[in-house]
């Protein structure tokens, strides 16, 4: 009995797909015709619906439908459907569709007008970018330049310098997709760095049942001009400091491995925290 209403609820689930596809392809062949009473319920209907052929046919109907209160209705509903997630195509026709609905020249009915003009407005607001911080830091991949560390000890240390990134109030993330340019910097009046950290040296000691694990950790930092910039070298903001530091472990593979990571961590933490983010600051103040 068990098997049968697990295979029916599989057979409602996939059927879900095909259905939605088809009300999508309705509402829209009812927008495009039949009594004006049908293409308002196709516009509120598609209103539900972020899917990228609604938002064509709704910027089409905004365009060219021949009933004011429909145009109304098409400008209302892309309010609702158009979002950072629309396609770049289909975002750009309802964009163009309520700009030139906000016109007079193109369109004659005031209250389409006022509707198209404070729709276009309220996304053109949402769609704009996130603002980028005032400081950005962009970090570098952990190197391990003993080739000697194991892949958690790199890990942990790239960890460590995002949490003290983070600790100095600085971002190491930038809103969307893409690392920014130097032209978005400069629009939103971002200072940037780039900082990367490397573990430049592991040495082991054994002593009867215990390894002394030593460890340097180095860790550069300049000013970063964007995607398209890359670092800058310049005197006196491009530093570099490292940090020794010493843990204790077993001598097992996975204990001595274990002391690499409290090591190399501990002393990241440090140079970051006492030497980088300080010398960020001392840069952003010289700045200022």
């Amino acid at each position: 009995m068990r098997r049968v209403v697990a295979f029916a609820v599989v057979l409602l689930a996939l059927a879900g797909s095909p259905l939605r596809a088809d009300t999508v392809a309705d509402q829209i062949t009812s927008l495009s015709g039949g009594s004006v009473k049908l293409r308002l319920r196709a516009a509120a209907a598609l209103s539900g619906l972020a899917d990228d052929r609604a938002v064509v046919a709704l910027a089409a109907s905004l365009r060219d439908d021949k009933d004011a209160s429909v145009r109304r209705a098409a400008a209302l509903a892309l309010a609702k459907v158009v979002s950072r997630a629309t396609g770049k195509a289909a975002r750009t026709k309802a964009m163009d569709a309520l700009k030139a609905a906000s016109e007079k020249k193109h369109e004659k009915n005031k209250k389409v007008r006022t509707t198209a003009a404070k729709v276009w407005k309220d996304l053109t607001k949402a769609l704009a970018p996130p603002k980028g911080p005032p400081v950005f830091v962009t970090i570098d991949p952990t190197e391990d330049t003993t080739k000697r560390a194991p892949a958690r000890a790199v890990k942990e240390l790239d960890k460590s310098v995002k949490a003290m990134v983070t600790k100095a109030s600085y971002s190491f993330e930038w809103p969307g997709d893409a690392m920014p340019t130097g032209k978005e910097l400069e629009k939103n009046g971002t200072t940037a760095f780039i900082v990367g950290a490397s573990v430049t040296k592991l040495a082991f000691d054994k002593q009867g049942s215990k390894v002394t694990v030593s460890c340097t950790v180095e860790v550069k930092v300049s000013p970063w001009s964007g995607s398209d910039g890359g670092e800058r070298w310049i005197a006196g903001q491009t530093a570099k400091a490292s940090g020794n530091g010493k843990a204790e472990s077993g001598t097992s593979d996975a204990s001595m491995a274990g002391g690499v990571v409290e090591c190399v961590k501990a002393v990241g933490e440090r140079v970051v925290g006492d030497k980088v983010t300080p010398h960020i600051k001392k840069v952003l103040k010289a700045a200022n």
